[in-house]
């Protein structure tokens, strides 16, 4: 009878270890998951406005026909196009009051925010202290 107890433990162990590793690795795309509201309502803290915003062509091109020079806005790391920051680390474009100064020209990363999709899952970005609090 021991023998098929500890059968049974090890066979529960070669089970739930790969199914926590998996969580572990995933944690955060699973509390996104939760996360998830298609309800959000943006509170205008500018904490997105930190973040490394990778820029596509069509961002690049929005931007310039909206008035600005690459060398606004631009700024090359690693061979990736990414949006400049102040010396404060917010986005170029931010505001005093915390609005967009290119918000009908904004990256797609921008317009997309705080939604993000894994595979067929939806999910809101937790590093939103709007989102955050719904959690």
């Amino acid at each position: 009878m021991q023998e098929l107890i500890v059968e049974i433990i090890k066979l529960l162990a070669i089970v739930a270890t790969p199914l926590i590793l998996l969580f572990l690795v995933f944690r955060r795309e699973i509390a996104c998951i939760k996360a998830y509201s298609e309800d959000f309502k943006c509170e205008k803290c500018g904490h997105c406005c930190q973040f490394s915003i990778l820029l596509n062509k069509q961002d690049i091109q929005n931007i310039i026909s909206s008035g600005h020079s690459k060398e606004e806005f631009l700024e090359k790391k690693n061979f990736l196009n990414i949006l400049k920051k102040d010396k404060s680390g917010f986005c170029v474009f931010l505001n005093k009051d915390k609005t967009c100064n290119i918000y009908e020209a904004r990256p797609k990363t921008c317009r997309k925010f705080p939604y993000l999709n894994y595979l067929v899952f939806k999910g809101c970005d937790t590093r939103c202290p709007a989102v955050k609090r719904k959690c």
